[in-house]
């Protein structure tokens, strides 16, 4: 037994090195998935920005998003960033959402093709078009509100003199600028250096502001119209009696109906006239009386007749139409220009 220990404290001595990244290695494998599970899908926010809770899954996504599009545009060097930029991306974002600040569907859709023309690969830095839209829209509201603020602050002329002052105590001149068209006749360069050069920056558009080499030419289209006027083609087409009468049959209904005239109408405020007032009759005999009656019935018999005959429904009237001759101008004029907008697409 105690040979057996000897032995494993002479192999723990000799492989110790080994031993112990084995251990470590073994150790992060085991703790390093749980804890980051738990903290991504914890309950508990990795910070509160104007009195929102922000998730761990909200901040790794601005960090994964920004981490890989400053890489693309910046290389190796903007790739890495810390959390106090995310943090301050967070609350800038928050701050210009609180404030109502809007970015639109177009603005993100221009920004996108000033990044395009650049020749950048978003797949190359695993980009989806989404995360590049979403960051593009988050760095629009950082710029309109940073703008407006901007925009809100008045300085003073005092302040502004304090400041020359001060930049200029500070300031202290390290280089000398040379332009370069001054030494191209100290220079010179080979075949295979202008080679190397143009393959080098074939896919790159060049800048002349910022210095940037670059012998990607944009796309460029050529467009070619001919304008028309109708009222000139008008005057080329000609219209028949009979398309003419054709067109006032087919559309007679829907537009040539003559309007019916319009009934008086009785003020409110006037009165009935007045019947006037017939002399009384004589008193007839008795037997002229029964005549009356018998009469009177019959009187009543028509009136009642005449109300039922009222009381049934009017047979519609039949439409009355504007005559073809005071439309056949207007058909004539509509009949043209259709004509004209047929010939102006046949061109």
């Amino acid at each position: 037994m105690l040979r057996a220990t000897r032995q494993m404290q002479k192999w723990l001595r000799t492989h110790q090195k080994k031993f112990l990244g084995f251990l470590a290695v073994f150790l992060m494998a085991i703790w390093l998935p749980g804890a980051t599970v738990q903290y991504l899908f914890s309950d508990k926010p990795a910070g509160v920005v104007l009195g929102q809770p922000v998730t761990p899954a909200e901040f790794n996504d601005v960090a994964n998003r920004w981490r890989r599009w400053r890489g693309l545009l910046m290389g190796d060097r903007g790739a890495d960033i810390r959390r106090d930029f995310v943090w301050r991306q967070i609350v800038l974002v928050k701050q210009a959402e609180a404030a109502g600040v809007v970015v639109t569907d177009a603005e993100v859709n221009e920004r996108m093709e000033r990044i395009e023309m650049l020749g950048l690969d978003f797949r190359k830095q695993q980009l989806s078009d989404a995360a590049v839209r979403k960051t593009l829209h988050e760095s629009l509201l950082v710029e309109k509100l940073r703008s407006s603020l901007g925009e809100a602050v008045k300085v003073t002329t005092d302040e502004a003199w304090q400041r020359y002052a001060r930049d200029n105590e500070q300031v202290k001149i390290k280089y000398l600028v040379l332009r370069a068209a001054d030494l191209l006749a100290q220079t010179t360069a080979t075949e295979s250096e202008v080679e190397a050069c143009y393959e080098q920056h074939k896919d790159a558009f060049r800048d002349e502001a910022e210095g940037k080499i670059g012998y990607k030419e944009p796309e460029r289209v050529k467009v070619e119209y001919i304008m028309a006027k109708y009222d000139d083609l008008a005057k080329r087409v000609s219209v028949t009696d009979a398309e003419l009468r054709d067109y006032y049959e087919k559309n007679k209904d829907a537009k040539y109906q003559a309007e019916e005239p319009k009934k008086p109408e009785t003020p409110k405020d006037a009165k009935p006239e007045a019947k006037a007032t017939e002399p009384a009759k004589p008193e007839a005999p008795k037997a002229a009386k029964a005549e009356g009656k018998a009469e009177a019935g019959k009187a009543d018999g028509k009136a009642e007749a005449k109300s039922a005959t009222a009381d049934k429904p009017e047979t519609p009237k039949p439409p009355v139409y504007k005559p073809f001759e005071s439309v056949k101008a207007e058909i004539g004029e509509t009949l043209r220009r259709q004509k004209a907008e047929a010939e102006a697409v046949n061109l």
